[in-house]
């Protein structure tokens, strides 16, 4: 696989496992983790697999470190062939990131959009690149409320479960433009991982992170949809679809509904002072 790969959430869970698979498949990884602890941690122990990562501290929240990460990654790499939107995020309370945005949304979600729309032209560089939009089933029982993106009203799951739609419908509306594009965009549900998704949360967070790794799938399971999707020839020319375990599955109507999709598109654009109008 002799690939340019940049990951998101790359220090842990899937995240790592989908890093460590890809390098060992041949793949260039530049791994993003929110901290500098996190990554000098991760790059440890994918050492110790014999592997090498290029690991990158930013914290996806604040949007001038991210357009830092963009500027660095054009700056020292020509192409990149393939980037997975993978960090994730759940915060039992109610936080704001320095623009004022909820902090899930602006993680989840937010960041990823910001981070796509940076390296578009990069990836556009590359023979026949691809992005991956790691979503989850949480998506199902929820709608955007576009008045409200920030939550004030805060229920977890349910603001969650909006971040991970947000993901869908960005991967609807961004395959629709990309056709004269030589870039493909698809998601994925890696199913109920037993990761530290929720550690950040005190007490009751290690609690509940304790469950999930009871009923869980391990990461290395986890870490397969994303790995075929960044490297299987059989999808290279697929785009806008969603997958499960490496199948594609067909979404709800409220996942894929062109009026939400733009309408996020254009609300994303405003959050992080874009024109709404792609111009790579």
């Amino acid at each position: 696989m002799n690939k340019t790969v940049l990951i998101t959430g790359a220090t842990s869970g899937i995240g790592f496992e989908a890093s460590r698979q890809i390098a060992q498949m041949g793949g260039k990884v530049i791994g993003i983790g929110s901290s500098n602890t996190s990554c000098d941690k991760a790059n440890g122990k994918m050492l110790s697999y014999g592997f090498n990562v290029e690991y990158l501290a930013c914290d996806l929240s604040d949007q001038i470190m991210v357009k830092e990460l963009t500027d660095y990654i054009k700056s020292n790499y020509t192409k990149l062939d393939v980037l997975i939107n993978n960090a994730g995020v759940i915060y039992l309370k109610r936080r704001i990131d320095s623009n004022g945005i909820e902090k899930m949304f602006s993680v989840n979600y937010l960041s990823h959009y910001l981070l796509t729309r940076l390296l578009l032209d990069t990836l556009s560089a590359a023979p026949k690149a691809r992005i991956i939009n790691v979503s989850s089933i949480a998506h199902r029982g929820v709608r955007m409320n576009f008045d409200d993106l920030n939550s004030k009203e805060y229920k977890v799951m349910k603001v969650y479960g909006r971040t991970k739609l947000a993901q869908l419908l960005f991967t609807e509306y961004l395959s629709t433009i990309l056709n004269s594009h030589s870039i493909t965009i698809n998601s994925m549900h890696p199913g109920i991982i037993s990761t530290n998704l929720i550690s950040k949360n005190g007490i009751m967070g290690s609690i509940l992170t304790t469950g999930f790794k009871l009923v869980g799938k391990s990461p290395e399971e986890g870490a397969k949809t994303i790995v075929y999707l960044a490297s299987s020839r059989s999808v290279e020319n697929i785009s806008g679809k969603y997958f499960v375990d490496c199948e594609p599955v067909e979404l709800e109507p409220h996942a894929i509904e062109k009026n939400a999709s733009q309408i996020l598109w254009d609300k994303s654009a405003e959050m992080c002072f874009l024109p709404r109008g792609l111009d790579f």
